[in-house]
């Protein structure tokens, strides 16, 4: 702690304009950071009904309540910002409780087009908004001087089929500044700390994405960091796109983000064994949160080996972020920030 506050009251005595670094980016200077676990199996595990995911959703210009799919809307996790805001902060709560020191928002599909076969794309603003505010309160509940607290906005995949890039980069564009909106209009306060453009399954998208974070931090002239962040689909560490890890290395090292990283895939074995890939061939923060398991899957397939690969991970200079995806829980990132703390 000392050694961060050494760093950030130097920056401070600098003119705060947006190319200075922020308190998230000083802190990875100083040490390693926990990121949380799962937010969607979280979810399931509380067996919410169609009626959880609807209560107090309105009719919106035209928007059918009668004829809507009851059973596909339990798998829209993002309407529970609305809906069942209890929910999403209990889950951020755990978390941080168990150790995290950086919560995602709860908007993996909270963007337009994967909005749209829900028919409700018009909720997207309302969505990443709540979002927002849900995490800052969790946020403002554990943080001290001493242990700051970080959000990070989360930017689901987009599927590109049928989709331009023009489109894809509008709806993340749309996203990003709802979940930079602030109710006071304070800009230092708004929004979240970073962006992870997560589960990274084509570069395509992954582009739009950055076109996205770069055009609005140059309009609103901030700066907020971005960590993109891949799913591995087989044993070989090819995207789903069949991109390779050396294609997301490429695309890396040509926009030059504040960090990437590798996220769900085949458990922590199978994501371990690239991780030295990403550290040796990239200048930069490199986060590392493997799967238990995919959502309705046995989420203790790999749970006996999580601890160990952890280990070995926590011994890599270059991987500062550490923290977990499907399947895992507060228990799993407690063990991460316990870890940490030896």
């Amino acid at each position: 702690f000392q050694l961060w506050q050494m760093v950030r009251n130097h920056e401070t005595t600098r003119q705060r304009d947006y190319k200075t670094m922020s308190d998230f980016e000083l802190l990875l200077k100083t040490r390693k950071l926990v990121l949380d676990g799962a937010m969607g199996t979280m979810i399931l595990n509380e067996k919410l009904s169609s009626d959880d995911y609807l209560h107090g959703i309105v009719p919106e210009d035209g928007f059918d309540m009668q004829n809507i799919d009851k059973e596909n809307i339990t798998f829209n996790c993002d309407l529970l910002n609305i809906s069942r805001p209890d929910i999403i902060a209990n889950i951020h709560n755990c978390y941080l409780s168990a150790g995290a020191d950086i919560i995602t928002t709860n908007t993996f599909g909270a963007n337009s087009i994967s909005q749209e076969k829900y028919g409700l794309s018009h909720l997207v603003p309302c969505m990443n908004r709540n979002a927002i505010r849900i995490a800052k309160k969790s946020v403002s509940l554990f943080s001290t001087v001493e242990r700051p607290r970080f959000i990070a906005g989360c930017l689901g995949p987009i599927d590109m089929k049928h989709i331009d890039n023009e489109v894809a980069t509008n709806a993340y564009y749309e996203q990003i500044a709802n979940l930079m909106f602030s109710d006071d209009g304070n800009r230092e306060n708004s929004g979240c700390d970073v962006f992870i453009v997560e589960s990274i399954m084509d570069l395509r998208c992954a582009n739009c994405a950055n076109e996205a974070i770069q055009r609005w931090n140059e309009e609103n002239k901030m700066n907020v960091p971005a960590i993109f962040s891949a799913v591995l689909a087989d044993e070989k560490g090819n995207l789903f796109s069949s991109e390779t890890i050396d294609d997301f290395l490429s695309f890396a090292n040509r926009i030059k983000p504040f960090g990437i990283g590798l996220n769900c895939s085949l458990g922590p074995k199978h994501l371990k064994r690239f991780i030295d890939k990403l550290c040796d061939s990239f200048d930069g923060i490199i986060s590392f949160a493997p799967s238990l398991c995919l959502p309705n899957d046995d989420c203790n397939l790999y749970d006996i080996e999580f601890k160990d690969v952890m280990s070995d991970v926590c011994n890599l200079n270059n991987v500062k972020i550490l923290g977990g995806c499907c399947g895992t829980t507060p228990k799993h990132i407690n063990i991460i920030a316990n870890l940490i703390s030896t």
